[in-house]
């Protein structure tokens, strides 16, 4: 069996070679994947063997999975299933994990039977957290108790991903309406350790200004049939009040409440070049 891996982002992706045909004593026959057709075979089985840790139940591995137990065998579909295991386990800290083995048997009804050796390697660690932060002054304390990544825990990037969202949130709420958080991460293979930096750029604070009220269809007043008086008076901000995404939720809901309109929508220019 070979194995070549090349990166794509913070994951890895597998391309295969899989051993030729192996026989056996106990009524199974061995069969490469090459010569398993599209729609052939019913999936009878799919088992694990795991090297070191498990972080993971069976049933776990198996809903990440898109081929089944009692369905038809899509080699498409096992192909991406082989990389969604290893992201689910990088997703919690195991970036060395590899498939070490895959077999594949048919039995006496020629039914398939996946067998599938799992290495996951050590759980990573987290090197260091950092904030990298551009243009307007911004209170670096608070955002780092936002973060709930921290140095010497387990590297789990959902949480990082996680941060993001909450870092957003937080900044969005203090008027920076067109924000933008990303994670960079520095991984360290030697010593298994992960830095991540979350690079911020909040833009420029924003204030509510004056509200158009314009028919979808013509994108201008004409065509109306609600008094744009009467949509004002659903609104829970004002012109000079500081931007709030909530308060854009809230005023949403109470003009779908009026059951006066098929849709409301709420937008907000680009932000100006």
């Amino acid at each position: 069996m070979f194995c070549a891996r090349r990166w794509s982002g913070p994951w890895f992706v597998t391309w295969l070679l899989f051993p030729a045909v192996v026989g056996g004593d106990d009524g199974m026959q061995s069969v490469p994947f090459r010569e398993i057709k599209d729609d052939a075979v019913k999936v009878k089985a799919i088992r694990f063997q795991h090297v070191s840790d498990k972080p993971f139940k069976n049933s776990k591995l198996r809903a990440a999975m898109k081929t089944f137990e009692g369905k038809k065998f899509l080699r498409r579909f096992f192909r991406s299933d082989l990389n969604n295991l290893e992201n689910l386990y990088r997703g919690q800290g195991y970036m060395d994990v590899d498939i070490v083995r895959r077999s594949f048997q048919l039995d006496g009804e020629g039914r398939l039977h996946i067998h599938l050796k799992i290495d996951s390697g050590p759980q990573w660690e987290v090197a260091d957290v950092a904030l990298e932060i551009a243009g307007a002054a911004l209170d670096t304390t608070a955002l780092r108790k936002i973060a709930k990544v921290e140095t010497g825990t387990a590297f789990l990037y959902g949480e990082v991903l996680a941060d993001e969202r909450d870092l957003l949130a937080y900044l969005n709420n203090k008027g920076f309406a067109h924000a933008r958080v990303q994670n960079q991460l520095e991984l360290d293979s030697g010593r298994r350790t992960a830095k991540v930096v979350y690079e911020i750029d909040p833009g420029r604070r924003m204030y509510f200004g004056e509200v158009r009220v314009i028919d979808r269809r013509s994108l201008s007043t004409e065509g109306l049939r609600t008094r744009p008086q009467l949509v004002r008076r659903h609104l829970t901000f004002g012109k000079g009040q500081l931007f709030d995404p909530e308060e854009l939720r809230r005023s949403r809901n109470n003009l779908a409440r009026t059951d006066l309109f098929s849709s409301v929508m709420l937008g907000l220019p680009a932000p100006a070049v």
